[in-house]
């Protein structure tokens, strides 16, 4: 099939052929090889597993690293994972810098035991004290978050459309 890539789209004949024009499409824009994710909607991840090339285990060769990471596998060198926000007919090939996302804890009130947790990257912050008006323990958690668009987005991720 044809292959188109222009912008911030690519075109495919096949979800898998729009994959690889995204690919390149990323390489242009000079995003880096790792932490590249392809989004697909449920309907287009049905057909990706339609597709011979792409579930064939002797030519992906992945040695069960998509069972073990929950994604559909790898393609192209981006980790395709299914999601059910997105739009029937709906893929995007990204990289994992074209969205930021920041997490803090809040000052902790005077007169209350606090402790914080991290994992990954997350912050949270419980807080424990006592409530005069329910005659009982208040155990509460707080995080602060916030989320940022990179400024180049249109380099850093790409519509894909089968036509």
């Amino acid at each position: 099939g044809a292959l188109e890539a222009t912008g911030g789209t690519a075109t495919g004949a096949t979800w898998r052929e729009a994959a690889a024009a995204a690919f390149g499409v990323l390489g242009a824009n000079k995003v880096p090889t790792g932490g590249r994710y392809l989004a697909v909607a449920p309907d287009v991840a049905g057909s990706l597993l339609t597709d011979v090339v792409f579930v064939s285990a002797d030519s992906r060769g992945d040695g069960g690293a998509a069972l073990n990471q929950a994604t559909l596998g790898s393609l192209y060198g981006m980790s395709v994972v299914v999601s059910p926000a997105l739009s029937a007919g709906t893929a995007v090939a990204y990289h994992s810098t074209a969205v930021a996302a920041a997490f803090r804890n809040p000052v902790s009130p005077v007169g209350a035991t606090s402790g914080t947790a991290s994992y990954g990257g997350y912050t949270a912050q419980t807080i424990y004290a006592y409530s005069p008006s329910a005659l009982a323990d208040l155990i509460t958690v707080h995080t602060l978050g916030g989320v940022a668009v990179a400024p180049d987005l249109d380099k850093r991720a790409v519509a894909l459309t089968v036509a």
